[in-house]
């Protein structure tokens, strides 16, 4: 219901109940949240190497 950007197509399309699309935006963010992390951690390491 209303959660049509969820990054799984199927989950969205599928009459599952809610904790399916939780546990699916759970499984994202556990992956997103390290890849920033380190995105950010390289980013001031780059910025560190130049001065």
């Amino acid at each position: 219901m209303g959660v049509s950007n969820v990054p799984f197509g199927d989950l969205s399309l599928s009459d599952e109940p809610s904790n399916d699309r939780v546990a699916a935006f759970l499984f994202s963010n556990s992956i997103l949240l390290p890849l920033s992390a380190f995105l950010v951690k390289s980013l001031c390491n780059s910025n560190k190497k130049k001065k």
